[in-house]
Parts: C-alpha cells; structure tokens; sequence
C-alpha cells in the first residue's frame, strides 16, 4: 500500500506557502529524475506527454495499465510527490473511476487531476455529475487511508472562451471545493485581472497553466495564484529543439548539435546515478 501521506502534507504545504509553486510536467521517469534533479519539491504528469512518448493520441487512448505503469516507475526513482494526469478518471462509470484511483495510489501517487469533460464530449459534465466523481475519487482513497490531493481542472474555457464564462468558472470551483477538491484548474485562463477576481474568492488554491499572456511568475503570485502548471510544455520544447538540430544537421550545419552536446557531457550518467 502507498503509505505517502507525509509527502502528500508536503504537498499541500507548497499550495499554502504564499507564492506559486512551478511544476514542470513529465512524462517518464528519465524526466521525472531530471525535474527533481534541478531541484523542484514535486512531480506532475501530463496526459498529453506520457500518451505521445508512448505512441498513443490524447484522450485517455493510453490503456490505463500503461499509464499506471509509468508511474510506478517514476515512482522508483525519485522521492518526490507524484501527482497524475487522469483526465477525467478512464472510465464514465462511478465504481471504474475509484478503482482506477486506487491503482493509482498503489502506483505511488499522491494526487491527481481529474477532469470535468469526458473524452470526445462536446461539452461538460454537469455540476452533480462532477461533484459526485470528485467525491467518489476522495471516498476511493480514504478508503485506501491516504490523504489523497485532489486537482479539479475545469474545461470551461475551451468551451466558452468568453468573459460570461468567468460566472461559470467561479460556479464549478466552488462546487468541487465542496465537494472535496483540493485545488482548482480553470485550464487556459489567461487573464492577470480575472485571475485575480478568482482566487480573491474561492477558498481554496488556484492552479494554472503557464501560457505567454499569463508567463509573469510575479504577477501570479500577485494575483494569489497557488500552483503553476506546464502541461505537454517541456515536452514540447526539448523536442522543438531537438528537430531544430535536426533540420540543421540535414543542411551540415553541425553548430547547434555541438553546442548542446559538448555543455554538459556527463548530463547522462550524473542524472542516472543522482540521488533524489
């Protein structure tokens, strides 16, 4: 049994500690061990990365025990909390989302993010049918004894991108606090002003996604902003670049390749060997 609540009480401790806390989203556990190497207190997978690195589309497509494997073997490698990414739980049925939580939990994490737009769906679960999963993810893990972390992301704005969304956003959080989340995610919020408006009233801490019109940590941290997430981002950018070297070395241009392969030629075997 994952007996980790003394890293899940870390973990609510960085939601309560007066500035955000950045989470560098991982795929692996070569990535987990890189994160945690560079010295962040926790590990957040994202759904989007770990399907990729894995050959499958977003969307819970992924088969659960693959996902649950990657996190028993992050788990292996660094002593940090793990939060996952199940989307919105791998299964619309109430006693499929718990078990799924408790494998989870016997993976090693410590917490999740839960979703509240099924796979496919053109819009939203309704206010009780997300509340009623938030409560039966809580209900699955105390019955494993953990004190589990509960992130509620909303879909909100990728269905209504409008300002008359920000009742709707306001709407949900309260409702999933209520009904035992732990944070709220109104994913793609990116608005300092509106940012602000939410976390002054919501009693309970506010996650967001790093984005270029909300990339100020500072200006977060004004706007009470507790936990700043980077998705597929780092994902994206290590591959970016590595396609960029790529394009280069098709050209002969070999100056981008052995600048970044001669700067650290140990990286390797120092990250292996690290102890974290």
């Amino acid at each position: 049994m994952n007996n980790k609540n003394h890293l899940t009480k870390a973990f609510r401790q960085l939601h309560h500690a007066g500035e955000p806390f950045l989470l560098p989203n991982v795929w692996d556990p070569f990535s987990a061990k890189l994160v945690a190497v560079a010295g962040f207190p926790a590990i957040g997978t994202a759904s989007i990365a770990v399907a990729a690195v894995n050959n499958y589309p977003d969307g819970e497509r992924i088969p659960f025990n693959v996902l649950t494997d990657v996190v028993r073997r992050i788990d292996s490698v660094v002593n940090r909390p793990i939060t996952v990414d199940m989307e919105s739980g791998y299964g619309s049925d109430i006693s499929i989302l718990k078990d799924n939580v408790r494998q989870l939990i016997h993976a090693g994490a410590i917490g999740v993010n839960i979703e509240d737009a099924l796979p496919g769906s053109s819009g939203l679960l309704t206010l009780k049918e997300q509340c009623g999963r938030i409560t039966a993810a809580r209900k699955a893990a105390e019955e494993c004894g953990v004190d589990f972390f509960i992130n509620a992301r909303t879909d909100v704005l990728l269905h209504d991108g409008t300002k008359s969304a920000y009742e709707a956003l306001l709407t949900r959080g309260k409702a999933y606090r209520d009904a035992g989340a732990d944070c709220f995610y109104p994913i793609l919020i990116d608005n300092y002003l509106q940012i602000e408006k939410l976390t002054s009233v919501l009693d309970m801490p506010v996650n967001v996604l790093l984005t270029p019109s909300i990339g100020n940590i500072a200006e977060l941290k004004n706007c009470g902003v507790a936990r700043v997430s980077l998705g597929p981002g780092l994902l994206k950018y290590l591959v970016q670049n590595a396609k960029d070297v790529l394009e280069a070395l098709k050209t002969g241009d070999t100056t981008a390749y052995f600048m970044t392969n001669n700067s650290h030629p140990d990286i390797l075997n120092e990250l292996v060997s690290a102890s974290t």
